[in-house]
């Protein structure tokens, strides 16, 4: 079988199957996603090593559940800029990674040009937090 090297540019069966894998649990010990993917620990590990140095896995994270920490309204918003050039799409996504009620930003084709999901804290009874119409 054929070892993955550094710059080769393919992902196998094998690579995809670990990569399903660390998708639906990236809580996985390398001992259990070794078992899943039908290889050695030491050999799972080095796999699993050669896709975070590819870039292939750009990180782990926790999908944290927004009203556990207070954030029970999330908001999609659909953003237009004035320009649609390079550089209003830099400064606009600059702006974004600042703010931190911004979950996440899709640059998407069609009437708008962003989406946001963003989150806040849950509105009181005698608030108005939604828009009477639609």
């Amino acid at each position: 079988m054929k070892e993955m090297t550094a710059d080769d540019e393919t992902l196998d069966a094998i690579d995809l199957n670990i990569l399903r894998n660390l998708q639906k649990n990236g809580r996985l010990t390398n001992a259990e996603l070794a078992t899943k993917v039908n290889l050695s620990a030491a050999t799972c590990h080095r796999r699993t090593q050669k896709l975070f140095k590819r870039k292939a896995i750009r990180g782990v994270r926790a999908i944290v559940d927004p009203a556990a920490i207070d954030l029970e309204v999330v908001v999609m918003v659909g953003v237009v800029l004035d320009r649609s050039t390079p550089e209003s799409f830099a400064a606009f996504e600059k702006a974004i990674k600042a703010l931190g009620f911004v979950i996440e930003c899709y640059l998407i084709a069609g009437d708008y040009d962003y989406f946001l999901r963003s989150a806040s804290a849950a509105c009181r009874p005698s608030t108005a937090c939604m828009a009477t119409s639609c």
